[in-house]
C-alpha cells in the first residue's frame, strides 16, 4: 500500500509537470496584452493542450485528475483574463465556463471507470497468482503421497481439502468480478450526464462553404469505448422555440415524440433524470449534440444523438444538406419526428431521407428508417401512419396517440406523472420503444462491429471528405480495411508507449538477474498484449497477423536493454574479479 500511494503521488507529479510545460509554451503567450487570443485560437490552443497531454502523459486515474485540476484552475483563469480585456463578452464566458464544467463532471467519470478497470486486472492478477500457487500446493501434495505412501483415506482427505480451498477461491472470485462489474455498470447508467456537442459548423463571411469540425471532448469520450457501439439519432422539423430532454434539442410542437420515447427508453435503463426544460428564440442546436455517457444495453454501449432539421431557413443549404447526410450514415436507428396531421411538406421531407441515401456509398451503410407521429388533437393516428407506411415500406413508423393532457401541462411535459397520463398513451409509447430498441443494432463496418475507437476514426474520416470542396455534398465512406489498420496503429503506438514506460523502469533496476529480468518482462508482456488485442477490430486471421507484428515491435523495443544489461553484467562480474585477484 504504501508504494501505490507513493507511485500515485509520483504518478501524478509528473502528469502536473507536464501539463505546466505545455500551458507555457501553448497558452500563456496568447493571455499577454501584445499578443492576445481571439476566441477561436483560444478554443484552438485548448484543444492542442488537451491533445498533447493525453499523448505525453502517463495514462492513468492521476492524468485524468491533473487534467481536471488544470480545467479547474487555470482554465477559469485563462477565460475571466481575456474576458477581462474584451476578448470574450460575459456570455461567451459563461459559455465557456459552463463547458468546461460538464467536461470536469466527464473526467469524474473517466477517472472512476479507468479506477474499476485497474481493480478487475488488478484482481485477475491476484486469481492467476492463487491459480499457481493452488498449482504448486497440489503438486506439492501429490509429491508427498507418492513419497510417503499415504494411507487412501488421507490421500483423499487431501484432495478434497484442495478441491475446497479450490472451489472458495473461484467462488469468491467471481463475486469480486461480479461486484467490480457490477459497480462499472452502475457508473456508466448512473443516471448522470448532459448534452455535448459532437460536430458544429464553422460558417465562413463569405458565400463560400464553412467547416465541419469534430469536438476533441466528445471524440475522447467515443475513443475510450471498448465495447461494440449503437447509434439512435434524431431529426426534426425547425420550429419556434426548443426544449431540452436528455441532450435532445426539440422544437416545442414536436415535444411529444421523443420525449415520450426516450421518458420510457430511461425507464428501462433505470434512468429517470431529465433535463429542465425551456423555451428559446432560434436554433441552438448548431450541429451534432450526443449525450456524454453512453449508456450500456445488451453488451452495447448506446450512443444517443440529436440533430436539427433540414428546413432550418437560417441555415445554410449546403451545410443543412450535409448534416442531415453525415447523421443517417452515423446512426444505426434513425428516427424522424412529423406532426399527427400530415401535410404536403412532410411528404416532401420524407421523400428527401429516402433520396439522400443515393449520397451514401456504398448504401448498406444506411441505417434503419422510423417515423414518430405524433397526435396535437385528439383524433386516430392509424389513416396517416397507413398513408405513410404505403408510400414509404423502407420506414418503421410508430403512430403515438395523444397523451390525454392540455394546455400548460402539455407544455410542461417533464413535470407530468406517468399516472396522469392516457393509459393508451403509456402502452403505445412503452411498445414503440420496446420495438426500436429490439432491433437496434451495433455499428457496422463491413462484417465487424465498431468499437467506440473505430468509431471515432468512422465519424472524423466522414467529416473530413465532407470539408473537401469538390465532394458536393457526397460521402464516400472510409472502407473496411482503413479503418481496422487506424484502430491496429492507434493501439499499438498507446501500448508500446506503455511498454517502453516499463521499460525504462527496469532500466533503473539494471543490472538485474537474467531470471528476474525475463520474469518481469514476460508478465508484462503478457498484460500488455491483452490490453491491445481487446482493442482490435477484425477477423480472427487479421487479429492473429496484428498479434505477431505487436510481438516483434515489442522485441525489438526491448533489445536496447537487453544488450545494456548484457553489458552492465559483463562489467559487474569483471569489477568483482578484480575486486577478489581472481
Amino acid at each position: 500500500k504504501p508504494y501505490q500511494d507513493r507511485n500515485s503521488k509520483e504518478l501524478y507529479a509528473f502528469n502536473i509537470r507536464q501539463a505546466k510545460t505545455l500551458w507555457i509554451q501553448l497558452i500563456e503567450p496568447g493571455l499577454r496584452f501584445d499578443q492576445l487570443f481571439t476566441e477561436g485560437e483560444f478554443r484552438e490552443a485548448l484543444s492542442n493542450f488537451e491533445q498533447q497531454l493525453r499523448q505525453i502523459c502517463i495514462e492513468s486515474p492521476e492524468a485524468i485528475e491533473a487534467l481536471k485540476y488544470y480545467k479547474e484552475n487555470y482554465y477559469k483563469s485563462a477565460i475571466d483574463t481575456l474576458t477581462n480585456l474584451n476578448v470574450f463578452n460575459d456570455k461567451l464566458a459563461d459559455e465557456m465556463k459552463e463547458r468546461q464544467k460538464l467536461h470536469e463532471q466527464y473526467l469524474d467519470l473517466a477517472k472512476k471507470e479507468m479506477e474499476l478497470n485497474n481493480k478487475l486486472e488488478e484482481r485477475d492478477q491476484q486469481m492467476q497468482t492463487i491459480r499457481e500457487t493452488l498449482d504448486a500446493k497440489s503438486a506439492e501434495i501429490q509429491r508427498a503421497i507418492e513419497q510417503q505412501h499415504v494411507a487412501e483415506v488421507n490421500m483423499e482427505r487431501l484432495k478434497a481439502e484442495n478441491q475446497r480451498v479450490i472451489n472458495d477461491v473461484r467462488i469468491k472470485h467471481a463475486e469480486d468480478m461480479a461486484r467490480l462489474q457490477s459497480q462499472l455498470h452502475a457508473a456508466r447508467n448512473s443516471g448522470g450526464g448532459s448534452p455535448i456537442q459532437l460536430v458544429r459548423y464553422e460558417k465562413k463571411d463569405s458565400d463560400e462553404f464553412g467547416k465541419i469540425h469534430v469536438v476533441p471532448e466528445a471524440l475522447e469520450i467515443l475513443q475510450r469505448i471498448k465495447e461494440p457501439v449503437a447509434v439512435i439519432a434524431s431529426a426534426r422539423t425547425e420550429e419556434e422555440s426548443h426544449v431540452e430532454w436528455l441532450g435532445f434539442s426539440l422544437s416545442a410542437t414536436n415535444r411529444l415524440s421523443i420525449l415520450q420515447l426516450f421518458r420510457f427508453a430511461n425507464a428501462l435503463h433505470g434512468r429517470h433524470d431529465g433535463f429542465e426544460l425551456g423555451a428559446q428564440a432560434n436554433g441552438c442546436t448548431r450541429g451534432i449534440y450526443m449525450w456524454d455517457i453512453p449508456f450500456d444495453y445488451e453488451d452495447k454501449r448506446v450512443i444517443v444523438l440529436d440533430t436539427e432539421g433540414i428546413d432550418d431557413p437560417k441555415q445554410e443549404a449546403e451545410w443543412a444538406t450535409k448534416l442531415f447526410i453525415l447523421c443517417l450514415v452515423l446512426s444505426s436507428s434513425f428516427i424522424y419526428n412529423i406532426n399527427g396531421v400530415v401535410g404536403s411538406g412532410d411528404i416532401g421531407k420524407l421523400r428527401l431521407m429516402r433520396d439522400l441515401s443515393r449520397y451514401i456509398q456504398p448504401p448498406e451503410y444506411l441505417p434503419h428508417l422510423k417515423v414518430v407521429l405524433k397526435l396535437t388533437v385528439l383524433s386516430p393516428t392509424s389513416t396517416a401512419a397507413e398513408g405513410i407506411k404505403k408510400l414509404f415500406k423502407e420506414f418503421s413508423v410508430f403512430a403515438l396517440p395523444h397523451p390525454g393532457i392540455g394546455g400548460k401541462r402539455l407544455q410542461q411535459m417533464q413535470a407530468v406523472s406517468t399516472t396522469d397520463l392516457d393509459d393508451e398513451f403509456v402502452e403505445e409509447t412503452a411498445e414503440s420503444v420496446r420495438q426500436i430498441y429490439k432491433k437496434l443494432e451495433p455499428k457496422y463496418i463491413g462484417h465487424l462491429k465498431m468499437n467506440g475507437l473505430s468509431f471515432a476514426m468512422f465519424l472524423t474520416d466522414c467529416v473530413e471528405k465532407m470539408n473537401d470542396p469538390e465532394n458536393n455534398a457526397h460521402l464516400s465512406i472510409p472502407n473496411e480495411y482503413e479503418i481496422i489498420q487506424y484502430v491496429a496503429q492507434n493501439m499499438r503506438d498507446k501500448c508500446l508507449g506503455i511498454y517502453r514506460n516499463f521499460l525504462e523502469m527496469i532500466a533503473e533496476s539494471i543490472p538485474m538477474s537474467w531470471i528476474n529480468f525475463n520474469a518481469m518482462d514476460q508478465t508484462f508482456s503478457k498484460r500488455i498484449m491483452k490490453k491491445y488485442v481487446g482493442g482490435l477490430v477484425g477477423t480472427l486471421k487479421q487479429i492473429d497477423e496484428f498479434k505477431e507484428k505487436f510481438q516483434r515491435d515489442m522485441t525489438e523495443a526491448k533489445k536496447p536493454y537487453q544488450d545494456r544489461n548484457s553489458k552492465e553484467l559483463i562489467y559487474s562480474r569483471a569489477g568483482r574479479r578484480k575486486h577478489y585477484g581472481i
